[in-house]
C-alpha cells in the first residue's frame, strides 16, 4: 500500500542542553571536598603535624635524658604516617562515592529528558488533495458525496468534465481532457467523478502529495446490481443471460460489463481475462493507492478513510446514495451464480486480494477500537438523518434537485432545507452540475490567478474547530 507523505537537533533540544542539578553547582566543582583548599584544611588540622603539643614539650626530642630519642621517634612517626594514609584513603573513597553519585544523577537526568512522553496520539493535519477512483456499483456515490461536501465546506476545487459526470467513458483518463477548461488554472484538490484510471495521467493534474483511494465490492454483487440498474432484465432475465454460449461480452452503454472493476482500473479490454496482466495490475494498485475500501464494509472503510485523511467523524457522515431498492433485486439460481462467478474470475482475483489487505488493516487498527468508531459513525449518521428530516423514496419520484438517475435506486429529500442537509441528500448529477457552475464563477473571479491550497508544498490545511 502506498506510503504517506518527519529534524535536526537545536540548542534547545533536551539532548544537547542538560540543566540538571550537577550542571553548574554539582559536588565536583571548585568548592567540592576534593579541592586543594579542602586538602589544605585537613592538613592544617592534623593532630600529628610538626606543631603538635608533643613537639612543644620536647617529649619527642632526642635530647631527653635517659631515653633513646631515635627509638621513640621512629614508632611515633610510623604511627602518624599510617593515620595520614588512612585519612587520605578515606578522602579518596568519599570522593569516589560522590563522583559516582554525580555520574548517576547526570545519567538519570539525561535518560528522563530524552524519553518521549506519550501524552496523546500523534498530531496530524487534514488532507485536502484526494483522487478517488469512482468504481461502478461499489457504494462509490456515498464516498463521492462525502468528498464533494468536504470540498465545498473548505473552498476546494474539483477535477470536472466540461459536461456530464464522466471524464472519458471508453478510454482511460487523459490530462488533455481538463487542461483547456476555464477553471484549470485554479489547480485541483479533489477528483471524484467517473473515469477509467490511468495513474500517471491522473497524477499529472493533481498535487504531488495527493492521497489515492478507491472502493471494491464482491464481483457477483457488482454485476447483478449493474444488470438491474440498467434494467436489462426487462428484456432478458439474468439466469437466461448467463445461459448463453458464450456469455455476451458487449458492455451496457459501452461502459458496464464483465470484470467491471478491472475495467474501471484501466486494464485493457483484451487483458481482462489474462491472469498475469491482472496480477501486475493488482500489485500496481496496492503500491499506488493509499486505501482500497470495501462496499460490504463501508462503515469500517470510512473509519479508515477518516484516519488516513486526518478528518473528523462529522466529515465522513453520509447516506447510502444510489443503492438498489430491495424490490428491484433480481432472482438468480444457484447454477446461475456459479456460472457468473466463474465468468468474473478476473474481478475475483482483484477483489480477493484486497479483501485480505482490508482484513489486515482492520486488525492493525484494532478490532475493539474499530467497533467503537463504527458505532460512533453510525450514531452520527442517525443524528444527521433525524436533524435533516430525511425522507427516502423511489429515486425518480423526488424533486429535481434530489431525483436519481434510476427509479430502481433509493433517493433522499430533506424536510429541513439547510445547505448542509441539501448537500447530504444531493445526487451525483445534480451535485456535479452545482460544482461546475461554482467553479466556473471562481475562474471568472480569480483570473489573476491567486495562490490556491493545491499549489502549496504541504497541500494540507488547519482543521477548523
Amino acid at each position: 500500500m502506498a506510503e504517506r507523505p518527519k529534524g535536526l537537533l537545536t540548542d534547545q533540544d533536551p539532548l544537547i542542553r542538560v540543566r540538571g542539578p550537577l550542571a553548574d553547582q554539582g559536588p565536583l566543582t571548585d568548592q567540592g571536598p576534593l579541592t586543594d583548599k579542602g586538602q589544605g584544611h585537613l592538613a592544617d588540622q592534623d593532630p600529628l603535624a610538626d606543631q603538635g603539643p608533643l613537639a612543644d614539650q620536647g617529649l619527642l626530642s632526642s635530647d631527653r635524658p635517659g631515653c633513646g630519642g631515635s627509638e621513640l621517634r621512629r614508632p611515633m612517626a610510623v604511627t602518624g604516617g599510617m593515620v595520614r594514609r588512612q585519612r587520605q584513603l578515606l578522602l579518596l573513597l568519599t570522593g569516589g562515592v560522590l563522583l559516582l553519585l554525580g555520574l548517576l544523577l547526570v545519567y538519570s537526568s539525561y535518560t528522563v529528558r530524552r524519553r518521549p512522553v506519550p501524552i496523546s496520539e500523534p498530531v496530524c493535519r487534514p488532507q485536502i488533495n484526494i483522487a478517488f477512483l469512482k468504481t461502478h456499483k461499489c457504494a462509490s456515490t456515498t464516498v463521492q458525496n462525502i468528498l464533494f461536501r468536504f470540498g465545498l465546506r473548505h473552498n476546494l476545487t474539483f477535477v470536472l468534465p466540461r459536461q456530464g459526470n464522466y471524464l472519458g467513458r471508453r478510454e482511460p483518463f487523459r490530462a488533455e481532457l481538463v487542461r483547456h477548461l476555464p477553471w484549470h488554472p485554479l489547480g485541483y484538490n479533489i477528483l471524484a467523478v467517473h473515469n477509467r484510471w490511468d495513474h500517471g495521467q491522473v497524477a499529472s493534474v493533481m498535487p504531488a502529495n495527493t492521497t489515492f483511494v478507491t472502493a471494491l465490492r464482491d464481483p457477483e454483487a457488482v454485476f447483478r446490481s449493474m444488470y438491474a440498474y440498467v434494467e436489462h432484465d426487462r428484456f432478458m432475465p439474468l439466469d437466461e443471460f448467463l445461459e448463453q454460449e458464450p456469455i455476451p461480452e458487449e458492455r451496457f452503454f459501452h461502459v458496464l460489463g464483465r470484470n467491471q472493476m478491472l475495467w474501471d482500473l484501466g486494464l485493457p479490454e483484451e487483458r481482462l481475462t489474462d491472469p498475469e496482466a491482472i496480477r501486475r495490475l493488482v500489485a500496481d494498485t496496492e503500491r499506488r493507492f493509499h486505501l482500497v475500501m470495501l462496499a460490504e464494509r463501508m462503515d469500517e472503510s470510512l473509519v479508515l478513510l477518516k484516519h488516513l485523511l486526518c478528518w473528523r467523524t462529522e466529515d465522513v457522515v453520509g447516506l447510502r446514495l444510489n443503492a438498489l431498492r430491495p424490490e428491484a433485486r433480481d432472482h438468480l439460481s444457484q447454477r446461475g451464480r456459479l456460472r457468473l462467478r466463474r465468468w468474473l474470475a478476473g474481478d475475483y482475483q482483484l477483489y480477493n486480494h484486497f479483501r485480505r489487505v482490508f482484513e489486515r488493516r482492520v486488525a492493525e487498527f484494532g478490532e475493539e477500537r474499530m467497533r467503537r468508531e463504527v458505532a460512533e459513525l453510525r450514531a452520527a449518521n442517525e443524528r444527521a438523518f433525524q436533524e435533516c428530516g430525511m425522507v427516502s423514496s423511489q429515486g425518480t419520484s423526488l424533486s429535481p434537485d434530489f431525483a436519481m438517475f434510476s427509479q430502481r435506486v433509493t433517493g433522499f429529500q430533506p424536510r429541513n432545507r439547510t445547505r448542509d442537509c441539501e448537500e447530504l441528500a444531493r445526487p451525483e448529477l445534480s451535485f456535479v452540475e452545482l460544482l461546475r457552475e461554482r467553479q466556473l464563477q471562481m475562474a471568472r473571479d480569480v483570473m489573476g490567478v491567486t495562490p490556491h491550497p493545491s499549489r502549496t508544498a504541504a497541500g494540507e490545511m488547519t482543521r477548523r474547530e
